[in-house]
């Protein structure tokens, strides 16, 4: 039910509302007019506890006053007004509700629904389905107002003419006729208003779910956004590792060519020997001023701020942050003292790895394990993302062989049940034997 078919329900209302108070006010007129003719005015004055009003005058203001609230209700739904401005003209619909209560003989307290639908619905944005304690406080009234509205109570108190009096000069026949169309117009009005109210907390609800799915929209393009920042940090790693990997390559060819020179000139010219492996000696420490920038670049702040341990906790926090993964840390290392190397790419193979599982696996939990086997670390990265038996390495698995291969480890990929990355990185004792 959208909001624009409650607001045709209202004006539904609405017509059932004009067409009641137009029939009680035309009842006082007719009756009375009736009872006239027929001479029995002493008869209608003995039955009523009040004297009554002119009937035309009933007529007329309730008819004026109704045409002033149907066009108050009107000009409100179709024109925005300020809070303050809102809450006067709620004042003033209620005020008129009164007159016509009122000027009716207290004959017709349906109008009063009338108003309270209006209020509900002109205070949509106000208003959310979840505070029990309005539509508590809001029902509370309205059954205060509809109890002290009904005339047999409230004759108690306030002295009017009953129009039950009025049709009990009628014959039988017609009186009964009459009081069922009165409670037939009454019963409709309530009902139709059970209706409204029904389908306005079904509207309320739904739109506060809606609300509630564009939040969780808007949440997860902030955590693509944020892992793309990421994952571009990860391009900017990549590319400053092949900066690396060929600023090696450049020093390591130049090396050797210019050691091959010296090697020729050493039995000719032992002096222009000894200037070329000065010249190889300066480019040598080039290159390695050259890499030791780059590698400072490429290697991740979390690793200069805290411990290993700590430095993965923190990039696993920061992806659980940016992506609602959810990732379990198994580490056990603690005794461990690795190199500044093996720390640096085990490091980048877990963030790769976890990138990769959101890009390429759209899983929803990864599992880290850090454990011994024999002389050997070994990380074991698993993901509940997409299965991938036949999967063909890419550039970036080749990057990571790569990489682990760089420090004499080996890596293996398993997509048969999720994916699953192990690696095995030896320590640096058996490095050396």
């Amino acid at each position: 039910m959208t909001f624009h078919q409650i607001i045709k329900l209202r004006n539904l209302l609405l017509g059932i509302n004009f067409i009641a108070v137009l029939f009680n006010s035309s009842l006082f007129l007719f009756l009375s007019r009736y009872i006239s003719e027929n001479q029995l005015d002493y008869q209608l004055l003995t039955k009523l506890n009040s004297i009554p009003s002119n009937p035309m005058s009933v007529f007329i203001k309730s008819l004026i006053l109704f045409f002033v609230l149907a066009t108050t209700i009107i000009v409100r739904q179709i024109k925005a007004f300020s809070k303050l401005a809102n809450n006067c003209i709620l004042i003033f619909e209620l005020i008129l509700a009164l007159a016509i209560f009122f000027i009716l003989n207290m004959s017709y307290n349906g109008i009063f629904l009338l108003v309270f639908i209006n209020l509900f619905l002109t205070n949509k944005d106000e208003v959310e389905f979840n505070k029990y304690k309005f539509w508590l406080l809001a029902g509370f009234m309205l059954l205060i107002l509809f109890s002290l509205s009904d005339q047999n109570l409230i004759n108690d108190f306030i002295k009017a003419p009953s129009l039950s009096s009025y049709i009990a000069f009628l014959p039988q026949s017609t009186g009964s006729m009459l009081s069922f169309i009165r409670s037939f117009l009454s019963l409709t009005n309530l009902m139709l208003f059970i209706v409204i109210l029904l389908f306005y907390a079904q509207y309320l609800s739904s739109r506060e779910q809606e609300l509630k799915n564009k939040l969780e929209i808007s949440k997860e393009f902030k955590s693509m956004a944020d892992l793309t920042e990421h994952i571009s940090h990860d391009k900017d790693r990549e590319r400053l590792a092949r900066d690396i990997h060929d600023t090696i390559g450049h020093t390591l060819t130049g090396f050797a060519v210019g050691l091959d020179a010296a090697i020729v000139l050493v039995d000719i010219d032992p002096n222009a020997a000894k200037k070329q492996l000065t010249k190889v000696s300066g480019s040598v420490k080039d290159g390695l001023i050259n890499i030791r920038k780059s590698l400072n670049r490429i290697r991740p702040g979390a690793l200069d701020n805290y411990t290993f341990k700590a430095a993965l906790e923190e990039l696993l926090h920061e992806f659980q942050t940016i992506s609602h993964l959810q990732i379990t840390l198994e580490y056990n290392w603690d005794a461990e003292k690795l190199e500044k190397t093996t720390e640096d790419v085990i490091f980048h193979i877990i963030e790769e790895t976890i990138t990769n599982s959101l890009k390429h696996g759209h899983a929803k939990e990864i599992t880290v394990i850090c454990s011994m086997k024999e002389n050997y670390y070994q990380l074991v990265i698993h993901n509940n993302g997409r299965n991938a038996p036949d999967f063909k390495p890419g550039i970036g698995l080749t990057y990571l062989q790569d990489l682990v291969s760089s420090i004499g480890g080996k890596i293996k990929f398993d997509g048969k049940v999720g994916f699953t990355t192990i690696v095995l990185i030896p320590k640096e004792s058996n490095i050396n034997d």
